[in-house]
């Protein structure tokens, strides 16, 4: 029941590349028996090694209406994106736009932070 490295593996996993392996990991998190706002808090946002948040780009490739995904350039990492993870509040952004944001981790996977539209 150790969450918080099954949490950590699955982050690791996902910055490598190996999307499908981190899969069953976060499908286990999503799951677990502890409280759903535990489970949705998105934290270990990615930095440099300096400490500094790193940014990332890339497109929304799915859209709702009060959620999304991005398909990042970095990995083709696929990031869930809320009205919460846009900076400024403004609105979400469209099908095929492209983005700059900031990444962060719940146990549902990776979490867009930051996010703001690209001319």
């Amino acid at each position: 029941k150790n969450y918080r490295a099954q949490f950590l593996c699955a982050r690791q996993l996902t910055l490598a590349g190996r999307h499908q392996d981190a899969r069953p990991l976060y499908e286990h998190l999503k799951n677990a028996a502890v409280p759903f706002e535990i489970k949705i808090q998105v934290k270990e946002d990615v930095r440099h090694e300096n400490g500094k948040l790193r940014f990332f780009n890339g497109t929304i490739s799915n859209r709702r209406d009060s959620f999304g995904f991005v398909t990042l350039d970095a990995q083709g990492i696929g990031c869930y994106f809320n009205a919460q993870s846009m900076r400024g509040g403004v609105d979400l952004p469209q099908l095929g736009k492209r983005v700059a944001l900031t990444l962060g981790f719940s146990f549902f996977g990776p979490s867009a932070k930051d996010m703001e539209v690209l001319d």
